[in-house]
């Protein structure tokens, strides 16, 4: 596998984090909870967003969506980073970064998570709306992290509120590499 560097980072990259067991940090209990209840080896994921030669982050961590530089992000804690590049689509970087922008400040949604992680077990969504009961418009007010991707990426997700994290991990549409720091 390839590795990146900061430098090479683009708007529309995706992180997939793994947030080592501390038991310290009461994070790490939910980190380790959701790699148990989704099978997939990643916790976490954020999008990259460069603005006027600055590589953001952009995540949703309780209680919004936030915009971190990435020089910041990268010191949080002992984890284990790997970037998705999209290998084809048929957006711009600029509608790209749109739609990550329109994720900054959205609240995170605590209570579909911890409706999903059950059902993440059984590995399907029971039936046409996320399960919350929300529709569609509803759930993007709220979002946690595996769904700003698929909502920015939605030409591969079409129901992007039902996406499961293993699904984005292992979507053929991205190329994997590692993240040298």
């Amino acid at each position: 596998m390839q590795t990146i560097h900061e430098t090479q980072l683009r708007t529309g990259d995706v992180l997939l984090v793994h947030n080592y067991f501390n038991p310290k940090d009461a994070v790490t209990y939910i980190s380790a909870a959701i790699r148990l209840f989704s099978r997939c080896y990643f916790n976490h994921s954020a999008i990259i967003l460069k603005e006027d030669g600055v590589t953001y982050v952009v995540e949703a961590v309780y209680p919004k969506v936030t915009k971190t530089p990435f020089s910041e992000w990268i010191k949080k804690g002992k984890r284990e980073i790997l970037v998705q590049r999209r290998s084809k689509v048929n957006v711009t970087f600029k509608v790209l970064a749109g739609r990550i922008k329109r994720q900054i400040g959205k609240k995170y949604d605590v209570a579909a998570l911890l409706i999903h992680l059950p059902l993440m077990l059984i590995t399907k969504w029971l039936g046409e709306e996320n399960y919350t009961g929300k529709s569609e418009l509803d759930a993007i007010k709220r979002v946690y992290c595996f769904e700003i991707i698929a909502n920015v990426y939605r030409e591969f997700y079409p129901t992007w509120f039902k996406v499961l994290p293993a699904e984005q991990v292992n979507n053929p549409n991205f190329t994997k590499y590692k993240l040298g720091i």
